[in-house]
């Protein structure tokens, strides 16, 4: 093994009958699901479900032919999830063997009534991804019980990840395989989930009872991860997959990487800072006490309950002010599973600088992990950030680092693709296959001397120019959407489209343009370019999301603007592939996928 997967090695025993790393499953890149869903079909006699030791994984479960059929989507109706799977093809011991990765889930006892579904991201999103499975067989009942054993629960409802063997030979030995060392730390962070106690700063919510040992869960998550140079393209992710180079291409284009060693590991061990600690966790507790998902803290002045310091909390700098924390930082939030976090930020496309050092260095960092009332669990990381790669003389204890001699504004990094837990949709009687429905995206920054552009990455602070637009105009019209938008919506002059944060909008405006725009100043980010002419211009102008999922404006100026042609580049992106279209607070219109990615977005970006 190379010297970043040495901590894993330690945890392989003696001896093994027929072994492979479950790192090197991840880091087979994925191959087409349906080529080799197709050799599963054709050559595997029989598949095993990978039971869970403490340290490893043995294949020695065989699956009922209908569920195997259903979670590795080789059976011909379960044709439309072979997105859902990750796939990897390995030769062990002279011998070609196939892995398969799935995500099951089910509510109450569903599952011992043979009824289970497709899950993506810790959520069950759709009615059409429930099958029913044959409850009595005894083969049925041996996988259910082992799925059961290491499920995380989250509500009334439980969440599984198969490791599946495709095996040739149905008589082969049992193959052994080590858990990787991410996967233990994330059964830790489950476990320690399950006792809490109420909130330090908002004891109406829940914390970890041991919240450092959660926190410190956290963060060896997030040291494990960095070690491994290809984390990110092994968990999906779209950008910086290649971190060998001195830049990485990412959604807000080519940035650098600072980089501690030339080889693999290339980065060191970040570290907890206790001050960033109790600033991540106030926020944390604050958006579970509200069920929001935001980067804007309460309005009014906060009272801690530990030390009767008061004190305003409104926005990040305010925040790490309060705790005497270093200035120059970054912040991220997220919602989820109780094991989600750091690695929902470190595998998406948004949040992975501070853990990859893209863009800036991060020595320390803070975790914060709250649950609301309802049982949803959300997490905050503040993390230091030094722009130069150069990080300032300080003290030994990491909890009394300096703040750089002229550190820049705090920065927010939005919240995640899925920042709340979607809603879960129970079993329908008649469950039939469907596409996945994207969960929500709520970014939502806080301080206006400090926004994020439209890639959630850290940028160059603004500015107040003086140029506060039409504020009358802004504020005028009838607020028609928030959020977001479906395919079908239509927008008038006159109509406006508000971001979750209430910051920003999409307006027509009289003249028969369509503006995005402060809500508060006025000031106008972007226009909408129209040309023309067009055959039979509306009186009042319209912005429609059309059902194919194009963006198209028809102005009453006899001029129009559609995202694609139709004949472009971005038509076969855009056409019947976005699934929403969102107005976020970084001034930018975004087209979201079914897999709730980011496909379009209406440039320039919001500096």
């Amino acid at each position: 093994m190379t010297r970043y997967m040495r901590s894993v090695a330690s945890l392989q025993p003696q001896r093994w009958e027929s072994k492979v790393s479950v790192w090197a499953w991840l880091r087979v890149t994925l191959l087409v699901v349906g080529g080799l869903a197709a050799f599963a079909q054709a050559h595997a006699q029989t598949f095993f479900l990978g039971r869970q030791t403490p340290t490893e994984y043995v294949f020695d479960i065989p699956m009922p032919a209908d569920f195997a059929e259903m979670v590795t989507a080789t059976g011909q109706k379960y044709r439309a999830f072979t997105d859902f799977i990750k796939i990897s093809n390995q030769t062990i011991n002279g011998k070609p063997q196939l892995f398969m990765i799935n995500e099951v889930g089910w509510d109450a006892n569903k599952i011992d009534q043979g009824s289970i579904a497709f899950a993506r991201n810790g959520s069950v999103s759709d009615s059409k991804w429930w099958f029913k499975m044959d409850e009595n067989s005894p083969q049925w009942r041996a996988v259910a019980n082992e799925i059961k054993a290491h499920a995380t629960p989250r509500g009334n409802w439980w969440y599984a990840k198969l490791q599946i063997l495709a095996a040739a030979d149905a008589n082969q030995p049992p193959v052994r395989a080590a858990i990787p060392q991410t996967i233990l730390i994330q059964k830790r962070m489950t476990e320690l989930s399950k006792q809490t106690t109420p909130g330090m700063f908002y004891p109406a919510v829940q914390i970890p009872a041991n919240l450092n040992a959660f926190q410190q869960q956290m963060l060896a998550y997030g040291n494990v991860g960095r070690m491994d140079p290809n984390f990110r393209k092994d968990n999906g992710a779209k950008t910086a997959t290649d971190l060998s180079g001195a830049t990485v291409q990412t959604l807000g284009g080519i940035e650098k990487v600072f980089k501690q060693n030339p080889n693999p590991p290339y980065f060191s061990d970040s570290k907890l800072n206790d001050k960033l600690n109790l600033a991540a966790q106030f926020q944390a507790e604050y958006i579970a006490s509200t069920n929001v998902m935001s980067h804007a803290g309460p309005s009014r002045s906060f009272t801690d309950p530990r030390t009767g310091k008061r004190g305003n909390m409104n926005d990040l700098g305010m925040r790490v002010e309060f705790f005497a924390a270093p200035r120059s930082v970054v912040e991220a939030a997220g919602g989820g599973a109780p094991d989600g976090y750091p690695h929902g930020w470190m595998s998406g496309d948004t949040h992975f600088r501070p853990w990859f050092s893209v863009d800036g260095i991060y020595p320390e960092l803070g975790y914060g992990a709250a649950r609301s009332a309802d049982g949803r669990w959300y997490f905050v990381a503040v993390a230091v950030r030094h722009p130069d790669g150069k990080i300032p003389e300080a003290s030994n204890n990491p909890s009394a680092a300096l703040p750089p001699a002229n550190p820049e504004p705090p920065r927010q990094i939005a919240a995640p693709a899925s920042p709340e837990l979607p809603r879960q949709i129970a079993a329908p009687s008649n469950p039939q296959p469907m596409r996945s429905v994207a969960p929500p995206v709520n970014p939502v920054p806080s301080r206006p001397a400090a926004i994020p552009d439209a890639s959630q990455a850290p940028v160059r602070t603004i500015q107040p120019n003086g140029d506060v637009g039409n504020r009358t105009a802004a504020m005028s019209g009838t607020v028609k959407y928030q959020d977001r938008i479906k395919p079908g919506d239509k927008l008038l002059e006159g109509e406006r489209l508000v971001s979750a944060g209430g910051r920003v909008q999409l307006r027509g405006t009289d003249d028969g343009n369509f503006v995005i725009e402060d809500v508060q100043t006025g000031r106008v980010f972007y226009t909408f370019p129209l040309t023309g002419p067009i055959n039979n211009p509306p009186k009042v102008s319209v912005f429609s999301y059309n059902p194919d999922g194009n963006i198209c404006i028809a102005s009453k100026q006899i001029k129009g603007y559609c995202a694609t042609n139709g004949r472009d580049a971005m038509a076969p992106v855009i056409l019947n592939k976005s699934v929403y279209a969102q107005i976020v607070d970084q001034g930018q219109l975004l087209l979201i996928n079914s897999k709730d990615e980011i496909i379009w977005q209406s440039t320039p970006r919001f500096r």
